[in-house]
């Protein structure tokens, strides 16, 4: 589905906009979906709808869309979902707790992300955090870490990283001689 314009953008003399789909919605009819690409199709959150009965997804690719929330997508529903991409997107803020619990790989840059919430991600491999506003995180990101499978993190300047999670990282720093 990806680069398809799934939804238009409809202004009122740029003081009201609203996202209407230029086609159904036929992959909440397809619950046998391995893996979705909806990159570059143009919704937000609401335009997606519920993807919790795709219980077999295991990839999904939201990047480069209008997302502002996660809330309508129930993605905590998914527990197979191993990858999950909302980079490009308009995302200010997102609450673990609204992510499928067995994600390995999470990329939310080149968003408008501030602060982050917790939620106990045990399988959480790799995430890219890049080209967001000032990242901070919750108290529980802190020693002792919590996020055990975590090998891979992608930031910049813009991410005000917790000392648990520098000691971390550190401790797995390979010797260079």
């Amino acid at each position: 589905m990806s680069h398809n314009p799934l939804f238009k953008e409809s202004c009122w003399m740029n003081v009201w906009c609203s996202i209407k789909p230029t086609m159904p919605a036929i992959w909440q009819h397809l619950s046998g979906l391995r893996v979705l690409n909806l990159s570059h199709t143009g919704g937000d959150a609401e335009n997606y709808g519920d993807l919790s009965h795709l219980k077999k997804l295991y990839q999904l690719d939201l990047n480069h869309n209008r997302l502002s929330n996660l809330a309508t997508l129930d993605l905590d529903e998914i527990n197979g979902l191993l990858r999950l991409d909302l980079s490009y997107n308009r995302l200010e803020e997102i609450d673990f707790v609204q992510l499928s619990p067995g994600l390995q790989i999470l990329d939310l840059s080149h968003n408008e992300l501030g602060h982050l919430t917790f939620a106990p991600l045990a399988d959480l491999f790799q995430l890219n955090l890049k080209a967001n506003r000032q990242v901070t995180f919750d108290i529980e990101f802190e020693d002792p870490f919590t996020l055990p499978a975590l090998g891979n993190i992608e930031f910049d300047d813009a991410v005000n990283m917790p000392e648990g999670l520098i000691k971390k990282l550190d401790s797995w720093l390979p010797l260079v001689i």
